[in-house]
């Protein structure tokens, strides 16, 4: 996406403060708001602050850091809004429901009988379809990691940075989820 395309994404304007949103988390990585046009009372938007088109190609350490979030925040709904479960998921491209070009991680905290169709119809398969997806996908998987027949390139990667590099102690303090739960009950918090 362009430059001018990601000033016009209405979803960085949200994380800027152009457009004013109902924030109920932030950090240096990402942001969630409540969705203002919600599946059910308390859905939230979790969003990174730089942009990407969908999680697919966010880096691995933003990836997780939003995974961390988003146990953080449902956690947080489920003993706030006494919700009977969650439902957390990320579409990518249209056909998958996303409706804006920004990748966005939606929780959205399940009741028994709300009106959140995400039930999936699903069908048989047989067995020896099935044996072939999980041989290609394996294949797609070993490739895309970079597996070599010794040893996974980003392993061998990664022993040579750490031959160099001395690992950093982590020092960021991690929210606590009483905060974030008050927060998201409008009181004060330190997330």
């Amino acid at each position: 996406m362009s430059a001018a395309e990601t000033q016009q994404c209405i979803f960085c304007k949200i994380i800027s403060g152009e457009i004013p949103s109902f924030k109920v988390y932030e950090d240096d990585k990402c942001v969630a708001v409540l969705d203002i046009n919600p599946a059910t009372k308390g859905h939230l938007l979790l969003m990174p602050k730089q942009h990407y088109a969908y999680l697919a190609e966010m880096p691995e350490e933003l990836v997780a850091h939003l995974g961390q979030v988003s146990k953080w925040l449902a956690h947080s709904a489920i003993k706030l809004f006494s919700a009977t479960g969650i439902s957390i998921f990320s579409a990518i491209g249209a056909v998958a429901g996303q409706n804006a070009p920004h990748a966005i991680i939606h929780i959205i905290p399940r009741y028994e009988g709300d009106a959140a169709d995400l039930m999936l119809k699903r069908t048989k398969v047989a067995a020896e379809s099935l044996s072939k997806l999980k041989e290609a996908l394996a294949q797609s998987l070993k490739k895309e990691l970079g597996y070599t027949e010794s040893k996974p390139q980003k392993e061998e990667e990664a022993q040579k940075q750490e031959k160099v590099e001395k690992p950093k102690e982590e020092t960021e303090a991690k929210p606590d989820l009483d905060s974030i739960t008050a927060l998201l009950s409008g009181g004060e918090g330190d997330g």
